[in-house]
């Protein structure tokens, strides 16, 4: 995907890139960074005997991280991005589907859309995908656009094919991941958002156990920094080693979805070091 550039340098503020990081998940720019992750690093017994301390030192550090979450945050279910309400009821069709789902998201009288709000709707496909969609872009602007594109591009089937992922997110990740990578899969709705859409999904008091994990880029880098699991975005198995790693003893009082909170987190670190290290 070729990206312009203007010739004038524009300086970006810290706290706007911090934005973007934390709330862009662009499956494109997920599969540019991707091809540059290593199916491994390094072989052999050296990595074999540093491999215990590294994960132990790495699982403290998400530890960490979601220690810092819950400080910031609370419960996990508050956790919520800011949004911009006026640019999707432009962009959005006046289907009572959408407009209901925006109506009920403004009704909370929160700048925020948190974790919680996106879960009531978890076993509503197409209000479902309206809220996973505005918690995962957040502020972003080509957001709402996006969406109403691949809701033209799928006229009536979108709704069959999202009510198809709900009932796999149901069963369980692997389940999830087949739904949401089918030939016949939604366009344009790939890894990022499709396992927001199918975490949310797996909220529902039906689901089975374990439950898919949210999985973008930052998660996979820090998959990949913690316990080389590479390519958790791309790769079906590394997905469900992912769930997996999320279940570690380690992590006993701790949710699965707190793991990849905290994985999210640690993302941009874990992308400069692997960069650093001349792993990338």
């Amino acid at each position: 995907m070729a990206v312009k550039h203007s010739a004038k340098v524009v300086r970006i503020s810290s706290t706007l890139f911090i934005v973007l990081t934390v709330t862009l998940a662009c499956d494109i720019v997920a599969v540019d960074e991707l091809e540059r992750q290593p199916l491994a690093c390094d072989t052999g017994p050296t990595r074999a005997r540093a491999a215990s301390t590294m994960d132990t030192l790495t699982n403290a550090a998400v530890i960490a991280a979601a220690d810092e979450l819950r400080r910031r945050w609370g419960a996990i279910g508050h956790h919520g991005v800011r949004w911009r309400p006026a640019a999707w009821r432009r962009a959005l069709p006046k289907e009572s589907w959408a407009t209901d789902t925006l109506d009920r998201l403004e009704s909370w009288g929160d700048e925020l859309i948190r974790r919680k709000h996106v879960a009531e709707f978890a076993s509503d496909p197409l209000p479902l995908f309206v809220a996973s969609s505005v918690w995962g872009y957040g502020p972003v602007g080509y957001g709402p656009s996006r969406v109403a594109a691949i809701i033209a591009a799928e006229g009536t089937q979108l709704a069959m094919k999202l009510t198809g992922i709900v009932a796999a997110s149901q069963l369980g990740p692997a389940e999830a991941w087949d739904a949401i990578t089918d030939q016949r899969r939604i366009h344009r709705f790939g890894v990022a958002f499709g396992t927001k859409f199918a975490y949310f999904a797996s909220l529902s008091d039906d689901a089975l156990d374990p439950r898919p994990l949210i999985a973008d880029i930052n998660t996979s880098w820090a998959l990949w920094s913690v316990a080389r699991i590479p390519r958790s975005i791309e790769l079906r198995q590394s997905y469900l080693d992912y769930v997996k790693y999320a279940h570690h003893p380690d992590f006993d009082g701790y949710a699965p979805d707190e793991i990849e909170w905290a994985l999210f987190s640690l993302g941009p670190s874990a992308r400069r070091a692997a960069r650093q290290s001349g792993c990338s």
